[in-house]
């Protein structure tokens, strides 16, 4: 993309650092960049946009809590290593989840955005922990393979303290009527993006969520388009 000298790009990047130099050559060469759903480990780029993921684990771990009766063995299933948006997620839990003594957690596994190993870790989890009371999964792909888990052992109510997942993120295989209607899915946690679209604007200039700290850089500052290279005639 730059070098086919694009007006701009669009990111989403899956890992915070693998694409830092990409980043930085475009900004070098005056090409801007805005980050959307995933955050990357430089400023040099126009904007982010993304959800509180931090305050979405959290949210999750007091969903948790509620529902175990603030006791039991919690496992998470998470997305992948290095990815921004799901780390902050996996943190976010673990913080809050330790404010329950009587709640362990008793592992994080990862799915590598794959529902079939994601399916596998949660598995292992099941096998290693038999009184597991509960798990969080942080992402379309861990949710999808930690319910088909419990639905290939048919346990469903039958996990101690009669807890299923938590999810974060919506893909179209949880939102399945049937599967709603199931109690491997008890809470689905997403963003409410209509609030997101109505503001307020931050001091930055930005659109938030009212109770999200995070603000992007909206509208972006004018950065002048690099003149088109003219093919050589020769």
């Amino acid at each position: 993309m730059i070098n086919r000298r694009l007006a701009g790009i669009v990111l989403a990047p899956v890992d915070r650092r693998a694409l830092i130099g990409v980043v930085e050559r475009a900004a070098r060469e005056g090409i801007p960049v805005s980050i959307f759903d995933s955050g990357i480990d430089t400023d040099r780029r126009i904007s982010c946009v993304a959800t509180d993921n931090t305050e979405a684990g959290r949210m999750g771990a007091r969903r948790m809590a509620e529902i175990l009766e603030a006791k039991g063995k919690v496992g998470i299933i998470g997305f992948m290593p290095g990815s921004a948006s799901t780390m902050e997620r996996e943190s976010g839990f673990q913080e809050e989840i330790r404010r329950w003594a009587g709640i362990q957690i008793v592992g994080l596994q990862f799915g590598m955005a794959d529902r079939a190993k994601a399916m596998g870790a949660t598995e292992n989890l099941l096998t290693a922990h038999p009184g597991l009371a509960g798990l969080f999964a942080d992402n379309e792909s861990s949710s999808s393979g930690a319910v088909q888990a419990l639905k290939t052992r048919a346990i469903g109510l039958k996990l101690a303290g009669q807890v299923p997942p938590k999810h974060i993120d919506s893909g179209a295989s949880l939102v399945r009527r049937e599967d709603l209607d199931k109690p491997a899915v008890r809470e689905l946690l997403f963003p409410d993006i209509q609030a997101c679209l109505r503001g307020p604007r931050s001091q930055a200039g930005g659109l938030r969520h009212p109770k999200s700290s995070r603000a992007s850089s909206w509208p972006p500052p004018r950065v002048p388009r690099p003149p088109r290279r003219r093919p050589c005639a020769c």
